[in-house]
């Protein structure tokens, strides 16, 4: 059995070594893999020499944390098919717009409902403009989400984890 630690930054390396250290007590093999999210090697340096860290197999010097781009390239780089990432991207996407259509819909009520009550304006607020409303927010975050899940999915993954 293999292991893919990936660290990055502060928390990530301090998580991360109780988990080195008990993969090694139990004679699993652990690859490390080191975004390099920090500037400054040096500061890096200083965590796996404190927390007794192994050495990263892997260094990316990314110097970013940009984290869609990371999760879709290391997804890859463990085998994740162009489709799975595209589906992980279109659900994201499609829960967004769905959420967020619902929201709006809901504030869109609350600020009609207000406006009638102090303008002392009647308002009648119609099921087919909401439902409207609501299709068009839920189309724009799917077109809008389609475009970089299609993109991710294509890229390789070095490149992928190193896209700022």
């Amino acid at each position: 059995m293999r292991v893919l630690s990936v660290v990055g930054n502060r928390p990530q390396f301090v998580k991360s070594a109780p988990l080195s250290v008990a993969l090694r007590d139990a004679g699993i093999d652990e690859i490390v893999l080191h975004t390099g999210q920090h500037y400054d090697r040096d500061l890096s340096q200083v965590f796996f020499d404190e927390l007794d860290l192994p050495e990263p197999d892997y260094s990316l010097d990314l110097h970013t944390a940009e984290v869609a781009s990371m999760r879709a390239g290391i997804r890859r780089a463990i085998g994740a098919k162009r489709m799975d990432i595209l589906m992980q991207f279109l659900v994201e996407a499609a829960f967004l717009s769905l959420a967020g259509g619902a929201l709006g819909v809901g504030l869109g009520t609350v600020a009609a409902s207000l406006i009638s009550s102090l303008a002392r304006w009647p308002t009648m607020i119609e099921p087919s403009a909401v439902a409207l409303a609501f299709g068009f927010a839920s189309l724009v975050g799917l077109f809008f989400g389609f475009y970089p899940a299609r993109r991710a999915s294509r890229l390789d993954p070095i490149e992928a984890l190193r896209y700022e």
